[in-house]
C-alpha cells in the first residue's frame, strides 16, 4: 500500500509499506521527481524494496533462559580476624520474550550484561540486580531483566564457623 503526494518544494513524494513472507518494510520517498519525471517515484520504489528484500532477513531474537553469574564481595557482620573468600556467587537469569527483527547477513547482535550499582546483602529470590540489554551495532533492540535464582545472606557465627571448618577439613 502506498500513497502518493505533490508539494511545490517536496516535488513529487511517495511513501509505502510492503509485507511479503512475513517480512515487513516501509519507504518514504521525497523530491523523487518534479512535473517532467514524475514516474521516478516507482523506479526508485522498485529499487528500494528490492534491495530490502534481497539483503534482509527475518532474525527471530530468541533465549529461553539467561543466565549470569556475579560475585557479591564483602560480607556485613563478617569478623575483620578472619581471613576469609569475602565473595559469594549468585546466579541471575532473564526470562526473554521471542522478538522479531530484520537484519542483513553483516549485522550482529551483541548482548550487554549491566548490573545494579549497590548490590548488598542480603538478596532475596526474584530480586531484580541488573538487566542484559541486546543490541544491534549501537542500536538498542530489547532490555531483558535479570533476577536472582537464590537467597544470598550475610554472614552470622554459623556460616563463618562452616567456612572456616571447609578450609582445613576435606570432606
Amino acid at each position: 500500500s502506498g500513497k502518493t503526494g505533490f508539494t511545490a518544494k517536496a516535488g513529487y513524494c511517495y511513501v509505502a509499506a510492503l509485507e511479503q513472507d512475513g517480512e515487513k518494510y516501509c519507504i518514504a520517498l521525497l523530491a523523487c521527481g518534479w512535473p517532467n519525471n514524475k514516474n521516478y517515484k516507482w523506479h526508485d520504489a522498485k529499487e528500494l524494496f528490492t534491495y530490502g528484500l534481497k539483503n534482509y532477513d527475518n532474525a527471530i531474537l530468541k533465549e529461553d533462559l539467561l543466565k549470569e553469574r556475579i560475585t557479591i564481595d564483602g560480607y556485613a557482620n563478617e569478623p575483620t580476624f578472619l581471613t576469609l573468600n569475602k565473595k559469594m556467587e549468585i546466579c541471575l537469569s532473564g526470562k526473554m520474550e521471542a522478538e522479531t527483527i530484520l537484519l542483513n547477513q553483516e549485522e550482529l547482535v551483541t548482548k550487554k550484561v549491566i548490573l545494579s550499582d549497590a548490590i548488598t546483602l542480603p538478596i532475596s529470590k526474584g530480586e531484580k540486580l541488573g538487566q542484559c540489554e541486546f543490541y544491534v551495532g549501537e542500536y538498542l533492540i530489547t532490555t531483558v531483566p535479570l533476577l536472582a535464582e537464590c537467597d544470598g545472606d550475610e554472614w552470622d557465627f554459623w556460616k563463618v564457623f562452616q567456612a572456616v571448618f571447609r578450609q582445613y577439613v576435606d570432606f
